[in-house]
Order: structure tokens, then C-alpha cells, then sequence
């Protein structure tokens, strides 16, 4: 697989009019020494998204592929320096070299070989990954991203975050038995081959009861203050549906596969949303995540 790509890659560094004029134009820009994101404005590309490390350009005879370029339009950090100079943070706290890694990752042969399906297929890329040309894909609405994990319409941005969370923290504590999480994902051991886990109550209670309180509060050892039923019954319930969204999200093989892949690679929970997931043709239809917000030097 991985020669493969290489020949892959030769073959469009040869003939790159495979993506079209425009790409040409630009890609003719920036090895004369243009700037690789004032070029893009300078071959009328048209900016289709931007982040904090990268602006997105789609290619007008192109409709399969998009350019990823190093953002160079922030603001320093401290007033007066150009955040465009090695080793100067911008305002968010990324420097140039985060920016290149950020494509850096993303290009990576490895990590696609590794992880298969779940990223869009990535090209041609600069000598520095100043920029990458990456399979375009349908990003994800929020109302398609809920469908496709089988979780409620009006279930909130804030709740999938916390169940995403939980089962990336099943993933890396999948040793700790105790851990607050497997109460929870109890139900997934086999797709996570977490073995053994009590779905009764365990050690990992006492964390959840230090947060939201016990249910049998005492003040006093002759005077002991229960909790109404009924809220002992919500508390219960609310649990329930906790469990019954993790194992919905569960039942998507993909979801599972990133949800994999971002607790191997310690990605933040907040990188699973609609924004950042998208349909993949090349992959045959299947979610894959746009970015992975990786910008440490690589090792």
C-alpha cells in the first residue's frame, strides 16, 4: 500500500494537470517564489473555510480536491512582532512551523496507511507542506452528523461532546477498571475489549457522587437526610440515556474507528463534531475527519 501511494504521488508530481489549470497556475506561483496564500488570492481561487492554523481554497476546474495553506493572516501574540517569523506565536499560539504540521500530519503516508478510511486522501504537497491538495468532501450538517449516530434531533452540542469524551477516556483507561467512564461504555467492552467491567456500582461512582452530591447525604449520624425519590429516579434515568447514546454512537463502525484513532493519538473531544466530519467519495461514502489539530513537532 504504502508504494503505492509513492507511485501515486509520482505520478501526479509528473503530470499535475491531472487537478487542472488553476492548480498549475498556482503550483507555477509559488515555485517562482510567490507567497503560497497571497498566491492563491493571485490565482482568483476562492476561499471556501478557514481555521486557526489553515485557509481552505476550492479549485474552480476542480471539484475533487481543495488547497490547505498555512494561515499567515493573524495577529501576534505580543504586539509589535510579525507572527509570520520562525518561532513567533500568532494570537492563538500557533507559529509558522505548527502551521506546516498541521499539514504535515495530515499528509502523512504513515498515518493513512495505518488508519485507512478515515481522512480524505491527500496529493501532491509543498517541499515546507506550506500547503496540501486534499480530496474535497461534504462536511457534515448538524442534523446529518446526530443522524448518523443514531443520537436525538434535539439532543445538545455540549452532550455529544461529554459522550464522545467518555468513550475516548474508556479507550485510554481501559486498564482502570475504575474509571468514571466505564460505567458508562460498560455496554461497548467488546467493540473496546474492555474485559470485565462491572456495570454495577464500582469505585468510579464516588467520583461522579463527589461532583453532583450522594444519594443518602448524612449530616448527623441519628439524622440522615434522603434524597427525594424522584430525583433519584431522574439521576437514574438521565444515566440510562447516557448509556443508550454511547452504545447508539457505538453502532457506527466509523465513528468507532475515529473515536479509535483520537484516543491513540490524544485528540480533543471537541474535534468530533459535524464541523469537522465529513463523506468521503473516494472513501465510498464513509465519515472522515478533516482535521485532526495536530501541530506538535513530529518526533
Amino acid at each position: 500500500m504504502k508504494e503505492l501511494m509513492k507511485e501515486w504521488r509520482k505520478f501526479l508530481n509528473e503530470d499535475a494537470s491531472f487537478f487542472g489549470e488553476k492548480f498549475l497556475e498556482y503550483k507555477s506561483l509559488v515555485d517562482n517564489g510567490g507567497d503560497p496564500l497571497w498566491s492563491a488570492y493571485k490565482a482568483k481561487l476562492r476561499e471556501i473555510g478557514r481555521g486557526s492554523t489553515r485557509v481552505v481554497f476550492e479549485l474552480p476546474d476542480n471539484g475533487d480536491f481543495v488547497l490547505k495553506i498555512i494561515n499567515k493572516e493573524e495577529i501576534s501574540k505580543t504586539p509589535g512582532e510579525d507572527p509570520n517569523q520562525e518561532d513567533v506565536e500568532d494570537r492563538h499560539g500557533f507559529t509558522i512551523q505548527n502551521k506546516r504540521n498541521a499539514n504535515m500530519y495530515e499528509a502523512d503516508i504513515k498515518i493513512q496507511i495505518d488508519n485507512p478510511s478515515l481522512f480524505p486522501k491527500s496529493t501532491e504537497h509543498a517541499e515546507d507542506y506550506s500547503w496540501i491538495l486534499v480530496e474535497k468532501v461534504e462536511q457534515l450538517t448538524k442534523q446529518e452528523f446526530r443522524a448518523e449516530l443514531g443520537l436525538p434531533d434535539d439532543i445538545n452540542v455540549l452532550s455529544i461532546l461529554t459522550l464522545s469524551e467518555m468513550i475516548i477516556q474508556a479507550w485510554q483507561n481501559k486498564e482502570n477498571k475504575t474509571h468514571y467512564s466505564h460505567q458508562y461504555v460498560a455496554e461497548a467492552a467488546e467493540t473496546f475489549n474492555l474485559d470485565d467491567i462491572d456495570d454495577e456500582e464500582t469505585e468510579a461512582n464516588s467520583s461522579l457522587d463527589d461532583a453532583t452530591g450522594d444519594l443518602d447525604t448524612p449530616h448527623d449520624p441519628d439524622d440522615t437526610i434522603k434524597m427525594p425519590d424522584s430525583i433519584i429516579q431522574d439521576r437514574k434515568s438521565a444515566t440510562e440515556t447516557t448509556r443508550e447514546n454511547i452504545k447508539s454512537i457505538l453502532k457506527n463502525i466509523q465513528a468507532v474507528r475515529i473515536l479509535s484513532l483520537m484516543a491513540k493519538y490524544n485528540i480533543q473531544a471537541t474535534e468530533f463534531k459535524a464541523s469537522n466530519l465529513g463523506i468521503s467519495k473516494l472513501n465510498g461514502g464513509k465519515i472522515v475527519m478533516l482535521d485532526t489539530s495536530m501541530w506538535d513537532d513530529k518526533e
